[in-house]
């Protein structure tokens, strides 16, 4: 973000980065949990589906099981970003809060940039005394206000570079979900979607949705649905791919995931779910298929459906 005003760090508040990082340790905790008892299920199903049928639903659930497994791998490292990122910025916040307000408590003008500077009441002070005193007066608080503005800038410029560092970093423990490969036809996904929420029977619910692009780009936004008719139990985690046929460019994928989406999940039993998502983000192309993708992931709940809607809006 660069660095930081005056006003924007009065008013930072550092304390969701702890909230999202609870969610997403229990998110990896429940999906760890979850998967271990559906990998023993799939497994001893040897003993009684030995058809080609339980093959392939064994081979696919493997395909399933190594996108959830990044999924995991993705959250932990999340989890352990996010708390490591607000004891960073805490600690750098604290610091520039406290420069800022040494100098407005000497009487300054603190500046939006962190510049100081001699207040009106510091003038009218030195005005008040006479020529020598007054001369003596300003060049003291000059100084006092030359060091002010240092130490303020680079508390400023220190706090930009944690913020930075530590969106990087967060950022980071989801880019190792680019790595899956070999699903939808051998071709990387162009995205990858992680749903925060729960839905019960018939009943509204709603949470959160970060998606994450093929070429890194970060779309977060608001997540609102229903669910029916049994309940869906999130964290949930798709591989995308728009129907289009080819590879589609990285301005594809941007146009397809902004804005508004609208996605039907139906999870077929635990740990195992898929969906169907159209976007009206950007220009549809329908000639293309842009406006429609076919996904693939898994979850953490019951059988059940969900229908939600979503905006999206890019923050990397």
């Amino acid at each position: 973000m660069g660095t930081p005003t005056v006003s924007q760090v009065k008013a930072l508040d550092v304390s969701p980065l702890l909230s999202l990082a609870d969610e997403w340790r229990e998110g990896h905790q429940a999906a760890s949990g979850h998967q271990s008892t559906v990998a023993s299920n799939v497994a001893d199903s040897q003993d009684f589906w030995r058809s080609a049928g339980g093959d392939t639903m064994r081979e696919r659930h493997g395909r399933t099981d190594e996108f959830l497994t990044h999924t995991i791998d993705a959250l932990m490292a999340g989890d352990s970003a996010a708390r490591e990122g607000h004891a960073a910025i805490t600690a750098s916040h604290q610091q520039a809060q406290n420069k800022i307000q040494d100098a407005e408590d000497a009487g300054y003008r603190v500046d939006e940039d962190g510049s100081v500077h001699l207040s009106t009441a510091q003038q009218l002070f030195s005005a008040a005394l006479s020529p020598v005193a007054g001369l003596l007066s300003l060049g003291s608080m000059s100084r006092g206000a030359s060091q002010h503005s240092n130490m303020i800038m680079s508390a400023l410029g220190s706090l930009g570079d944690t913020l930075d560092s530590s969106a990087h970093s967060i950022t980071g423990a989801f880019q190792g979900l680019a790595s899956l490969t070999g699903i939808g036809g051998g071709r990387r996904p162009d995205y990858y979607t992680i749903d925060f929420g729960a839905f019960s029977p018939w009943g509204i619910g709603g949470g959160g949705v970060v998606t994450i692009t093929r070429q890194g780009h970060v779309y977060v936004g608001p997540q609102i649905g229903i669910g029916t008719p049994g309940d869906i139990e999130l964290p949930m985690a798709r591989a995308g791919w728009i129907d289009e046929g080819t590879t589609p460019s990285a301005g594809d994928i941007d146009s397809y995931v902004h804005g508004w989406g609208v996605t039907a999940t139906g999870q077929a039993g635990p740990g195992v779910q898929g969906s169907l998502g159209e976007t009206w983000g950007g220009v549809p192309d329908v000639s293309h298929g842009k406006d429609f993708s076919t996904e693939i992931g898994g979850g953490v709940g019951t059988p059940g459906a969900a229908l939600t809607g979503s905006y999206m809006f890019r923050i990397w």
